[in-house]
C-alpha cells in the first residue's frame, strides 16, 4: 500500500485576478494526494494489479470535488506495466512503461471517445518519456520487481 501528497506553488497562496504583470504566469496552489495498493496475481510470472486513487484540488476546489478524483488501474508484468486513469468523461487515457537495465522509456495516450473531436480540436495527448536508472542497484530491474 502507498499514499502520498504533493503541494505545487506552495509559496504562492492564491491567483491574483487583477495581476498586469509582464512575465509573470499567476496559478494557484495545486494538491496532489494518491493512494494505491498492489495485489499480487501470479508470482511465478510477476504479475500484479495496481488499483489507485489521485485527487487533484486547488485552493478555490468547491462543490463538485468528484471531478478532481481520479480512479487509475495499473498491470505490471514482468519490467513491464500498463494502466489508465479515468480522467475525464470525454477522453480515455493509457499509459506504458518499460524497465531496462540502466534506464526505462514510456509513453501516456489521451484520446477522446469521439475520434473527430480530436483531430478538429487537436485534442489528442501524446508523450513519449526515457529515463535513467540512477540507483547503484540498476540491474535488480532484471530480477522482474521485488514481490
Amino acid at each position: 500500500m502507498s499514499a502520498g501528497i504533493s503541494v505545487v506553488n506552495s509559496l504562492n497562496s492564491t491567483v491574483s485576478k487583477d495581476s498586469s504583470e509582464v512575465g509573470t504566469l499567476p496559478i494557484s496552489r495545486q494538491y496532489y494526494m494518491m493512494a494505491a495498493c498492489k495485489f499480487l496475481i501470479s508470482r511465478k510470472h510477476s504479475i500484479v494489479v495496481e488499483p489507485s486513487i489521485l485527487v487533484n484540488a486547488d485552493d478555490r476546489t468547491v462543490g463538485e470535488f468528484y471531478k478532481y478524483i481520479h480512479p487509475g488501474i495499473k498491470i505490471y508484468a514482468q519490467n513491464f506495466y500498463i494502466g489508465t486513469y479515468f480522467n475525464t468523461w470525454e477522453s480515455a487515457s493509457f499509459f506504458m512503461q518499460y524497465h531496462f537495465p540502466r534506464l526505462f522509456t514510456g509513453f501516456y495516450l489521451e484520446i477522446p471517445y469521439d475520434p473527430s473531436i480530436a483531430w478538429r480540436n487537436k485534442k489528442l495527448i501524446l508523450e513519449f518519456m526515457i529515463g535513467i536508472h540512477l540507483s547503484k542497484y540498476k540491474t535488480e530491474t532484471l530480477n522482474h520487481r521485488y514481490w
